[in-house]
């Protein structure tokens, strides 16, 4: 009955949390004094990604075991690596879209 409410709640949770640090960073302008100590922009981003990824990847993991251990219908009647796929194509999208609403404010 909610399934569609668990497929958004992982996702909507990173970009929250991802777009909440872009804009407090900003804020404070820690990037103009990384790029007085000489770190590069591609540098920044990167680091921004991978680590946004690397949480989006346990995340979405932890979201299809606790389903999977719950018995939630949506997670027993599908696939795993569907589930986990879909789940993580949808936490890159929002990655992104938190980058790029960090960018644009």
């Amino acid at each position: 009955m909610y399934g569609a409410f668990y497929l958004v709640m992982v996702p909507l949770c990173i970009f929250m949390v991802l777009f909440d640090l872009l804009m407090r960073e900003k804020t404070e302008n820690l990037r103009m004094g990384m790029q007085l100590l000489g770190t590069q922009d591609n540098a920044y981003w990167a680091s921004w990604i991978i680590s946004a990824g690397l949480t989006s990847v346990f995340l979405c993991a932890e979201m299809v075991l606790v389903g999977r251990m719950f018995k939630f219908e949506v997670f027993l009647f599908s696939p795993p690596w569907v589930l986990f796929g879909l789940l993580f194509i949808t936490c890159g999208a929002f990655i992104s879209l938190a980058c790029f609403l960090a960018v644009v404010l």
